[in-house]
């Protein structure tokens, strides 16, 4: 007993998370919290020996603590995919298939597209598919059901500073909900819903999140102002004292005790299941000695999913900076990938609303990043590709076959429909890891012109033999 009684109160290796502005942190997670997550994780969708869990999150993102830890407790079978693998459909459906994965997690913009792509399929041996990180839209779930009719959908909801998850929705009774709950709270976990003095809200009406109990993390290492700020007192009706963690989430109960996430009360966005402080994106662009004002936002990528765009009033107009692809190098050396503004657009002044806030409304469009010198496509592969290009990133402007991708707004998910259509166009089978590194409609063409020359026929997508060389099995 002593022995489980000091474990329970070690630290878990610490889970990184962006909080607030300029503030990288490490989340304290100890084996309280950790042990109580993985009992509930194991009580909402059981985990029978041998039941074979793909472990395909990046170690860095809180979900791999459950993918990990909960499939070795419970005797679980743990298949290691080859990392970026998450990043690509095509590999995740031949590796769910080859190795008849019951257990796997999807943010739901990737089982989106893992739903839509021509070449992947669900498994039959699939039991669950667990989706958090971000909001999972009715329509996501629909199709989802489409496909398959045994295999549950879980949706969940919780942040890293509460371990993980602290919600779950079984999304099988959508009938009654327009929006996808996020679910009833976990055992020993509280989440109430409060205005903005701390009163408990009625049932209906919108507050924030905030959540108590065995699933709170211990703080922030070593910021202890930061914990302070967003771990508070909270005094319940019998004038206890209890620490609540502030989420910023915005949600309301409904009548049938499920919980209905609203959005964020601040700047801090998801995309990808990365939460993202566009404040702290706001404050690396200002850093620059050549930018006078700035101001990030989000825009919707052909009406599917936020994209970070960014305008910028410079210092001195003949100063490198407004080169974009100089500010892009600044800022790539201070931001992860998935931080980076899709979009830099100069402007010569931000103008305000009467109140002192950003004129929204006054903002341009976007403007995308094209070559100095335009090179025109020379042959009908490059001129199908650009077209292909206008399609996928939805541009009307001529393309130079020398224009990165990746700088005219297309990202990690864009670019997976874009190797679709060239597979479609080409009868090609071109992989997401060949085409992500080549960034131009000449490397892509390239690429294209080489498969084409090797083959007379379209092939097998993935051989068996290919794909076992990319992943680990570890059996209990």
């Amino acid at each position: 007993n002593s022995a489980k009684t000091i474990f329970r109160y070690q630290l878990h290796p610490f889970v990184y998370t962006t909080v607030i502005l300029t503030e990288n942190c490490w989340v304290m997670v100890d084996h309280t919290a950790l042990s109580n997550y993985i009992d509930n994780i194991q009580k909402i969708h059981e985990l029978s020996k041998g039941d074979k869990v793909l472990l395909k999150t990046p170690f860095y993102f809180d979900v791999s603590v459950r993918e990990l830890i909960w499939t070795l407790c419970f005797g679980g079978t743990l298949v290691i995919s080859e990392p970026e693998g998450h990043k690509d459909p095509i590999y995740i459906s031949n590796i769910l298939s080859e190795h008849q994965i019951n257990i796997v997690h999807f943010v739901p913009s990737m089982l989106e597209v893992f739903l839509h792509h021509p070449d992947t399929k669900l498994p039959n041996s699939l039991i669950y598919v667990i989706c958090s990180g971000e909001s999972l839209q009715p329509s996501q779930a629909q199709e989802f059901y489409r496909q398959t009719s045994n295999c549950r959908l879980l949706n969940m909801y919780g942040p890293t500073e509460a371990t993980v998850e602290v919600t779950s929705f079984n999304c099988e009774d959508l009938k009654a909900h327009k929006i996808i709950p996020i679910g009833k709270e976990i055992d020993n976990t509280n989440i109430l819903i409060l205005n903005n003095d701390l009163s408990l809200c009625d049932s209906g009406s919108a507050g924030e999140i905030y959540i108590g109990g065995d699933s709170l993390s211990v703080g922030y290492f070593g910021n202890e102002e930061l914990t302070q700020k967003n771990f508070v007192d909270f005094v319940d009706e019998n004038k206890i004292t209890k620490k609540l963690y502030k989420t910023g989430d915005l949600a309301r109960y409904l009548r049938d005790g499920n919980i209905e996430f609203l959005g964020r009360m601040d700047d801090q966005i998801n995309i990808r299941g990365y939460r993202i402080e566009l404040g702290e994106i706001t404050s690396v662009i200002a850093s620059h000695i050549n930018v006078k004002k700035t101001y990030v936002t989000t825009k919707k990528a052909n009406n599917q999913y936020d994209q970070i765009i960014a305008y910028v009033v410079v210092k001195n107009k003949t100063s490198s900076v407004e080169n974009r692809i100089d500010l892009f190098d600044y800022i790539n050396k201070r931001l992860p990938e998935y931080m980076t503004p899709h979009s830099i657009t100069f402007v010569n002044e931000l103008a305000l609303t009467p109140n002192g806030k950003i004129d929204k409304n006054s903002l341009p469009e976007p403007q995308l990043i094209f070559s100095d010198n335009f090179i025109r496509a020379n042959n009908d592969i490059e001129k199908s590709v650009s077209k292909l290009w206008k399609k996928n990133l939805n541009i009307n402007e001529d393309i130079s076959i020398d224009d990165g991708y990746f700088k005219l707004g297309g990202d990690s998910i864009s670019v997976i429909h874009l190797v679709i259509d060239i597979n479609k166009k080409f009868h090609t089978c071109i992989l997401l890891q060949d085409i992500i590194s080549l960034q131009t409609i000449y490397e892509q063409s390239a690429l294209i012109m080489s498969r084409l020359s090797k083959q007379s026929e379209f092939p097998p997508l993935l051989k068996s033999k290919d794909v076992n060389k990319d992943f680990e099995v570890i059996e209990l």
